[in-house]
């Protein structure tokens, strides 16, 4: 009896591994067209923009879905992207809080955020002319909102 009740709970056990791992296997990342549609979306929704300002949108976020840079790029607690490995000059993760804040980026990765922020200023200044002035001042609200929640975030890790 002991030999059988165990046998079925080692079957269950399987099973549900099996089971758990197909789920994994059936996500996948969404295109970068599905990405560029759902934040439209979701600021329409959240903006209330009309049918014409969706579609300004919609335009504007494809033309930068390929500006954007991956999150966390320009953060040094982040692993060192390929082409900044190997410089004598960018130093490794494991360093303590206190240095990582004295750290200075690499010349390559500060031309690259500088770049990145001037293309984000670009965006924001085209966004200004789709928005109505109260939809923007909502928008910029809430990403200050989020820098200043992922700043706080940082600060615990």
């Amino acid at each position: 009896m002991k030999k059988l009740i165990f046998a079925m709970v080692s079957a269950l056990f399987v099973s549900l591994n099996v089971m758990a791992q197909d789920e994994n296997t059936e996500r996948k990342r969404p295109s970068k067209e599905e990405m560029v549609q759902h934040r439209t979306e979701e600021m329409a929704k959240k903006y209330a923009l009309s049918d014409d300002q969706k579609a300004k949108l919609l335009e504007l976020n494809t033309k930068y879905a390929d500006k954007a840079a991956p999150r966390g790029r320009f953060n040094p607690r982040h692993k060192p992207m390929k082409k900044f490995e190997g410089k004598k000059d960018f130093k490794k993760r494991e360093m303590s809080d206190s240095v990582m804040k004295k750290r200075e980026m690499p010349k390559e990765m500060k031309a690259d955020f500088e770049k990145h922020k001037a293309t984000m200023a670009e965006y924001d200044a085209e966004l200004k002319k789709i928005l109505t002035e109260k939809q923007y001042k909502s928008y910029s609200s809430d990403r200050e909102k989020m820098m200043r929640h992922h700043a706080r975030n940082r600060k615990k890790d």
